[in-house]
Parts: C-alpha cells; sequence; structure tokens
C-alpha cells in the first residue's frame, strides 16, 4: 500500500480544497520517503498532518504504516484501530492491521481483518492467499482449501495458491495430491517453480530471486513421500522438479 491511499474517498467533506490539497501533498511526500526507508522523514509529514487535522485517516493510517516498518507492530495497531473506530470501512487500516496481527501470531484477528477488507474488495488475490495461508498454519483443512480454491477460481493459473494447496495436502500427508497440485504448477511455469512468489499479485514474477519454497518442495519429496505408491507419472514429475531445481 503506498501512494493510493491518499485517494480513497474519506476526505471529510467539510476540508476546502486548499486544505485537501495540502493533506495530499503531505501524504505524497510521506509516503514516498516510506518507499525509500526513510521512515524519521515519513513520520514527520504525517505528524504534521495529525497535527493540525487529529482525526485524518491518512495520517493515522501512515503513521500506522510507519510503525509496522519499524517492526512496532503493537504501536501500529494502535494507529490503525484508532482510524477504524473513524472510519470503518477504511481497507488500508484493515490491511495494516491484518499485518500486524499476523506478525504478532495472531492468526484468528488477522483473518478477521483480511476477511473485514474482503468485503470491500471480494476478489483480490493478496488477501485471499493471505487468508488461505492463515488457515493452513492454523490446521484448518477446510477452509484453507475452499479459499485457495476460491483463488483459482478467479486464477486457474495462480501459482501461489497451487503450491500453497501442495503444501496443504502434503501437511496431511495426502502426499499424491500435492504433487499433482506442485506438477500443475510446474507444468505452467518451470521458472516460477523456483522463483519468488510475489505476494501483491499472487504469482511468480521472472525477475524474483530463488526461493526456498521451491527447493523445500524438492527435498520434501524424496525425503517424506513413499514414492512407490505413486502413479509412475507422478514420480517421473516428482524427480524433474528435484534435477531442475538442484540445476538451477
Amino acid at each position: 500500500m503506498d501512494n493510493d491511499k491518499i485517494l480513497d474517498n474519506e476526505t471529510p467533506i467539510h476540508f476546502d480544497a486548499n486544505e485537501v490539497e495540502e493533506i495530499t501533498t503531505l501524504s505524497k511526500r510521506g509516503y514516498q520517503l516510506l518507499k525509500e526507508n526513510l521512515v524519521d522523514g515519513a513520520e514527520e509529514y504525517f505528524k504534521t498532518i495529525l497535527d493540525k487535522y487529529p482525526k485524518n485517516n491518512y495520517a493515522l493510517v501512515g503513521l500506522g504504516d510507519v510503525e509496522r516498518k519499524r517492526k512496532k507492530f503493537r504501536k501500529a495497531l494502535s494507529y490503525y484501530t484508532t482510524c477504524l473506530n473513524l472510519y470503518p470501512n477504511n481497507n488500508y487500516a484493515h490491511f495494516g492491521a491484518a499485518d500486524c496481527h499476523k506478525a504478532l501470531n495472531d492468526l484468528e484477528s488477522a483473518i478477521i481483518s483480511w476477511y473485514h477488507y474482503l468485503q470491500n474488495d471480494p476478489k483480490n488475490l493478496t488477501v485471499l492467499s493471505r487468508v488461505a495461508d492463515a488457515y493452513r498454519r492454523l490446521k484448518n483443512f477446510p477452509k484453507a482449501k475452499q479459499t485457495y480454491l476460491q483463488v483459482l477460481d478467479i486464477d486457474s493459473q495462480n501459482s501461489y495458491a497451487l503450491i500453497g494447496l501442495g503444501y496443504l495436502h502434503f501437511d496431511f500427508h495426502e502426499y499424491e495430491t500435492a504433487l499433482k497440485y506442485w506438477e500443475t504448477m510446474y507444468q505452467i511455469d518451470p521458472k516460477g517453480w523456483t522463483s519468488g512468489c510475489s505476494r501483491r499479485s499472487g504469482t511468480a514474477t521472472e525477475n524474483s530471486r530463488p526461493s526456498r519454497r521451491g527447493s523445500n518442495i524438492s527435498r520434501r519429496l524424496w525425503i517424506s513421500i513413499p514414492r512407490t505408491s505413486l502413479p509412475s507419472s507422478v514420480s517421473q514429475t516428482a524427480t524433474e522438479v528435484c534435477s531442475n531445481t538442484t540445476a538451477l
């Protein structure tokens, strides 16, 4: 979430044009500095807004993002919560709050915040993927599978969901099904197997650095899967995936 945060529709209607322009300019500068990891400078811009307009949503979310960048997740949550008390539909605050809950290992609260986000943007693949991952970590197989499949209903070749479904079935010792999902991923994009999956888009990016996800999968295939019980075509695919991952 970056400069588009300033384009939402929650600017209080009693602000005149000059005030709106001032807030927009300060917000843009703050988020530009935040993108450049100049956190202290970004904080000053957002505090300037908040000092003048104490209930401003841009400033509250911006300061939450500043503290999240500093990994001060509880302090960040306080800003997001204040914003949501004033603007319950602010998706930027819901997104930030969810990430804070996740960082604090409070996955149930993270899921609640992500679902609030999805009420306004139900087909957001990034958020749906994070919900699915959270359910998988909570070992809620039905909910995790349902949500990964929801992603695939929107994007049938979504690499993040395919790899996630593989891990989900692997975790529950359904090795053949896990391999089928990983086989599908491998057939769609062999390079994507060892590329990082972008959490924002849910797809493998060609310029991403090699991810441990692909190599972890290849190790799991040979260490844990009883290959003698698998169809020969699936075992052959496992062999190809392992050899290609090792070569890369």
